[in-house]
């Protein structure tokens, strides 16, 4: 039964994405008598728009139900990870004061200094300790954003565990409950929060990029969450269920492709491993974050190689188990644009 709804599956990705095309292909020749040229240009624009109505619908269908859904009280235990390199001061005192002064009211923060070069961002957290209640954790090198997290997830009490950069900021208080809610549902393993721009005014890019991130987690997250197919929890504001992460987390922090220990991409690297288990993702609209982008080219295109680098990993391991899933995240997995 089940080899039966996999080919169900691939059946339809086939109809969507080759018989549709060569219809519209076969109707234009010798009904119409366009040329090939325009034929392939009419296809691939009705295939286009298709998509960008699809995400339309969705993301609206998600504003509409999700939200009365979520109004329900939920409040469990919850474990901030903050890990940091050479944070500018000025950001990072932000982001943790944000975080201690949430009035969720079950929360630990724990601030993974690693080994900052800098001396200010480790004198920064020991100064926000004597006002502020959370954890401070240093090594004593380098170790890479993702050593710090897996330190961080093993050291959580909390039954979530809540993921943040260090150049970002909780927006309200209302956001933890709002990024938790939906994991009061026990198939939901991850949910991702609502991410924008902080410095969105300093430059031309910071704007552009602005524009971007709202697309981003307005229209796209939000027409994947009534499919449960979220493909990135956001490494700024993100939770995850800790009795579920903790089944792959050793697998996670040893991650090889290529040859090569993977140091990128470990926001998408968790969510692949959360769908693989068959775990619902889940976003949050209002659970909101902001957070700095590059404003310098240099900075942004290596932030999109790092990027483009994980999508591509994760997408070789996504298509192993791709079939498995819902109609829309097959759709989702392959894009006409």
């Amino acid at each position: 039964m089940r080899e039966g709804n996999e080919s169900n599956r691939i059946l339809l990705v086939i109809l969507f994405y080759i018989l549709i095309p060569v219809i519209i292909l076969n109707i234009s020749i010798f009904i119409l008598k366009v040329s090939l040229l325009t034929l392939f240009v009419g296809a691939y624009s009705l295939l286009s728009f298709g998509y960008l109505f699809y995400r339309y619908f969705f993301s609206g269908f998600y504003s509409v139900a999700t939200y009365k859904k979520n109004r329900e009280k939920y409040e469990p235990s919850v474990s901030i990870i903050i890990p940091c390199y050479n944070e500018n001061p000025e950001d990072l005192t932000k982001c943790i004061v944000a975080s201690c002064d949430n009035n969720y009211p079950s929360k630990e923060i724990i601030v993974i200094d690693d080994g900052s070069k800098n001396k200010e961002s480790w004198e920064t957290i020991k100064k926000l300790q004597k006002k502020y209640k959370f954890k401070a954790i240093r090594f004593k090198k380098n170790m890479g954003k993702r050593e710090g997290m897996y330190v961080g997830f093993h050291k959580a009490k909390g039954d979530i565990v809540i993921t943040m950069d260090s150049d970002s900021v909780i927006v309200d208080g209302d956001s933890i409950r709002e990024l938790v809610a939906p994991l009061k549902d026990k198939k939901v393993g991850a949910v991702s929060g609502n991410v924008q721009v902080l410095n969105k005014d300093e430059t031309l890019m910071s704007k552009i990029q602005w524009a971007r991130y709202w697309l981003a987690f307005n229209i796209e997250k939000a027409s994947q969450d009534p499919y449960s197919g979220v493909t990135c929890c956001s490494g700024p504001f993100s939770a995850y269920r800790k009795e579920y992460l903790m089944k792959y987390l050793e697998e996670w922090h040893n991650q090889i492709f290529l040859g090569s220990k993977c140091t990128y991409g470990d926001d998408r690297g968790l969510t692949t491993l959360m769908l693989r288990e068959g775990y619902d993702i889940k976003f949050s609209k209002y659970a909101l974050c902001l957070t700095n982008v590059p404003t310098k080219l240099g900075k942004f295109i290596k932030q999109q190689i790092r990027w483009k680098k994980s999508f591509i990993r994760e997408n070789y391991y996504f298509a192993k188990f791709i079939l498995k899933k819902n109609i829309f995240i097959n759709i989702e997995f392959f894009p006409p644009i």
